[in-house]
């Protein structure tokens, strides 16, 4: 198992916590990602999320820049990042 963080930095501010409760409700959608959790610092978005997959945190970065650049529609200076990959032993985060 692997807990990946992943960040998307440059959402204007007002859009922050829209945009966290919409990666929220889609990433319910998506149960391969577990004990998903988002937090909105009011400059960064921050999202962590238990899969048994993801050794690198590419594709959670990849579903996480998809679903943030549809709930934005056009932006051109926001940017995303792995911030972190921990390996786990057992289930859940």
């Amino acid at each position: 198992m692997y807990r990946v963080t992943v960040t998307c930095s440059g959402v204007p501010p007002e859009q922050g916590p829209s945009l966290a409760s919409a990666v929220a409700d889609e990433f319910a959608l998506r149960p391969w990602h577990e004990c998903v959790r988002l937090d909105w610092d009011g400059l960064v978005l921050r999202m962590q999320a238990v899969n048994d997959f993801d050794a690198s945190g590419a594709a959670l970065l990849d579903e996480f820049g998809d679903v943030v650049a549809a709930s934005l529609g056009e932006f051109t200076s926001v940017t995303f990042a792995v911030a972190s990959v921990d390996r786990m032993e057992g289930r859940g985060a």
